[in-house]
This record gives structure tokens, sequence and C-alpha cells, in this order.
């Protein structure tokens, strides 16, 4: 990787951001990239790659929220009779 390069390609890029989203430390995705592709990548870099999603989240949690959602609320069970 060059240095100063933020990204990776889009497909490590996805991947490093599904890692991240399932709660993985910095660390973590770089160990484990380097474990399943024998790729070094830093911390900072994984950082950069995911400071990507900042935006998209900021958008999201100041989007207009309905008045009204919905909800069913479902209870059963089920025997088999012989």
């Amino acid at each position: 990787m060059k240095k100063r390069q933020t990204v990776l390609n889009a497909s490590l890029d996805n991947k490093v951001l599904e890692l991240y989203g399932l709660g993985m430390s910095y660390q973590d995705i770089a160990s484990h990239l380097k474990e399943m592709y024998d790729f070094d990548v830093s911390p900072a870099t994984i950082s950069a790659v995911t400071d990507k999603l900042i935006p998209i989240i900021a958008e999201w949690r100041s989007r207009p929220l309905e008045a009204v959602y919905p909800i069913i609320f479902m209870d059963g069970m089920y025997f088999k009779r012989y």
C-alpha cells in the first residue's frame, strides 16, 4: 500500500466496513486482514476508511421521523396432536 493511501480497493473497503459494523476494533480488523489476506494495514488507515460512514450516519440521525409506526405483536403456540 502506498504512503498516505486511504482507499484500499472497493471490496476491501467494504470488508473493513462490515467488520467495523460487527463491532470489531481497528486492531482486530488489521489482524483479521493480515490473517486472511496476508495484507498489512495500519489502524490509522482503517480509521480513514470507517470515517466515510460519518456523513451517512449523520444524515440517518437527522432524518425526519414518521408520526406513527405500526407494530403488531403476535403470540401463539403450536401443538401437534397424534
